[in-house]
C-alpha cells in the first residue's frame, strides 16, 4: 500500500508536457489527534505544500528530541514504580526500550539488533523490579 492510498488521496491527471507529468492531488487526510490539531494550526502546511515539506514538518514537531544516550540511560535506570505491577513495569519499560532500537535495511542484521535490544530489555527489567525477581515473576 503506498503514501496516497494509506492517505486516501484521489489522483487526477492535470497536465502532460515534455515527458514530465503533473499531478493534482487533493487530498483527503485521515490523521486524528495530536496530528490533527498540529496540521490544523500550521496555515503553511495548508496552503500549496509539497509532499516533501509536508513529511519535514510533521518528523520534526513529532521526533524524539532526545540523544540515543538519554534513552539507553532511561532503560538502564528504570525502576519499577510503588504499587506498579511486574507487568506495568514491563510495558513501560518496554516502550522506553524501543527508542533505542536502531533501524537496518538488513534483515540478517536487523535480527542481531532485535536480540541485543531484547537482552538489554531482560536485564533491565529484571534490576528494575522490586524485592525479590522470583516471588514475583515466572516466565
Amino acid at each position: 500500500m503506498d503514501f496516497l492510498q494509506r492517505v486516501g488521496a484521489e489522483v487526477s491527471l492535470t497536465t502532460q508536457s515534455h515527458n514530465i507529468v503533473h499531478y493534482n492531488f487533493p487530498l483527503k487526510l485521515k490523521i486524528k489527534g495530536a496530528a490533527r490539531s498540529f496540521y490544523t494550526a500550521q496555515s503553511e502546511l495548508r496552503a500549496d505544500v509539497t509532499y516533501a515539506a509536508f513529511r519535514t514538518a510533521f518528523i520534526n514537531h513529532f521526533s524524539d528530541k532526545h540523544t540515543d544516550h538519554y534513552n539507553y540511560t532511561k532503560v538502564q535506570t528504570a525502576s519499577q514504580e510503588k504499587n506498579e505491577s511486574p507487568e506495568m513495569f514491563l510495558d513501560r519499560l518496554r516502550k522506553s526500550c524501543q527508542r533505542t532500537i536502531q533501524r537496518s535495511e538488513n534483515a540478517a542484521e536487523q535480527a542481531v539488533i532485535n536480540r541485543e535490544a531484547d537482552r538489554r530489555l531482560l536485564a533491565a527489567f529484571i534490576n528494575g523490579l522490586i524485592g525479590t525477581p522470583g516471588k514475583h515473576v515466572t516466565m
